[in-house]
């Protein structure tokens, strides 16, 4: 499911790059960005949902979730009407959208902790399919081939995905007599938070640099940019999946050293993995990049090159990080992104002006090494890792295939703790 929803994500990105140019890209990026910081701001309530889900009232959860997201959704359209995050005329489109998102994905939280994963794949299958389906209607039917028209998309979308998270989701609502719920909101906010700050910290050390761009280059260089991260990130889903798998079995695990065992193996296979998939978008010739996204779009290659061996580390740092979150030092992840995002405030403002494009992938190359350098000085300092202890041995491919594959084909009850 996850590699067919990148798979429709990717020929999005390549229907928008030939029908609206590297501006209008430019702008989508901002767009989809300042939802995706909205998410993450009602994440200091909603983050803990799946946790709280079998262990309390889920009207409650609810009610609470969605009251954070009101007042989140006020404040939020404040700020953008003082901070230009996206351009002016789509700041309320963009505040619309984020809230009937947030809405979602308060119910898939719900969904996700009564361990109704079918229900939440449908939701996002749907709103994948609708989205390019409007979306081709809306430029090759009717001939509306701008960036209001992906935002109408936007709205099929992310409002069919609402509709279908509210028929799922209300089997499981069940309202109780009026008691006070602060007690409640104290301790789900507790949860939530720490996780919430860490992953803005990590948002913005991933998409610092889009604003960085917008300002120093202009909207249609961030287009430009955006088109080669979102191929380069493609690398990802491997990984994403790995640590989806690897957090499942570390959760679980009583024996330390097994876990570290595991943890090393999956690190030195998945940067493989990695490595070799970055190198094969790497080598695809700038022309077949132009042919297939459009003309506006020359240098995809260059670009790739410059945000390979960050994006490689990065899927390493997936490991890393389901390995702490595994364990119960999250905080060890907030650290890490706090890393990378010191080298993308210190970095991006000097490579930026003076590289350009070609400066903003080794921004958020050498982002992501810190990152994983951190990680890996934690990981050496806690559970005594060594440089050594990185090398291949045959042993590491026979555990890779046992733990990844035994985990994605076989299946498994969803943690309640993710």
């Amino acid at each position: 499911m996850r590699v067919f929803n990148a798979a429709i994500t990717l020929i999005i990105v390549i229907i928008n790059s030939n029908v609206i140019g590297a501006e209008g890209m430019g702008t989508v990026s901002l767009i989809i960005l300042a939802v995706s910081i909205f998410i993450l701001i009602t994440g200091f309530v909603s983050g803990a949902l799946v946790y709280f889900v079998p262990r309390e009232n889920n009207f409650y959860l609810v009610f609470i979730s969605w009251s954070w997201t009101i007042i989140s959704f006020v404040l939020f359209f404040i700020f953008m009407l003082y901070v230009p995050i996206v351009p002016e005329k789509y700041i309320i489109h963009v505040s619309a959208l984020s809230l009937i998102f947030a809405g979602s994905n308060i119910h898939e939280k719900i969904l996700t902790g009564k361990e109704k994963i079918t229900s939440v794949n449908i939701i996002a299958l749907v709103r994948v399919l609708l989205l390019i389906i409007s979306l081709s209607v809306l430029y090759f039917y009717f001939h509306q081939k701008s960036v209001i028209s992906y935002i109408y998309s936007l709205y099929i979308s992310y409002s069919s995905g609402f509709l279908f998270s509210v028929f799922f989701v209300k089997k499981y609502i069940n309202p109780e007599k009026p008691k006070n719920i602060f007690p409640l909101f104290k301790r789900v906010i507790k949860l939530s938070s720490y996780n919430a700050f860490g992953n803005i910290v990590q948002k913005l050390n991933y998409r610092l640099s889009y604003y960085l761009i917008e300002y120093f280059l202009g909207i249609k260089a961030l287009g430009q940019f955006s088109v080669a991260v979102q191929i380069s990130e493609s690398t990802l889903i491997i990984s994403r999946s790995i640590a989806f798998v690897h957090y499942s079995k570390i959760s679980n695990l009583k024996n330390k050293l097994k876990s570290i065992k595991i943890t090393k193996s999956l690190i030195k296979l998945t940067f493989i993995i990695s490595a070799l998939i970055i190198f094969v978008l790497s080598v695809i010739p700038s022309g077949t990049y132009s042919f297939v996204f459009g003309k506006e779009f020359p240098k995809i290659n260059s670009n790739i090159l410059s945000l390979s061996f960050g994006i490689v580390f990065l899927s390493v740092t997936m490991i890393f990080s389901s390995y702490f979150a595994g364990i119960g030092k999250h905080y060890y992840n907030t650290y890490s992104s706090l890393a990378g995002f010191f080298i993308t405030v210190l970095l991006g403002f000097i490579l930026i002006p003076e590289f350009k494009l070609l400066g903003a992938g080794l921004t958020a190359s050498f982002s992501y090494t810190s990152s994983l350098l951190f990680q890996f000085f934690l990981m050496k300092k806690h559970e005594k890792i060594k440089i050594q202890d990185l090398f291949i041995k045959k042993e590491d491919i026979k555990l890779f295939k046992d733990v990844v594959f035994s985990g994605i084909l076989k299946p498994h009850k969803q943690n309640n703790g993710t």
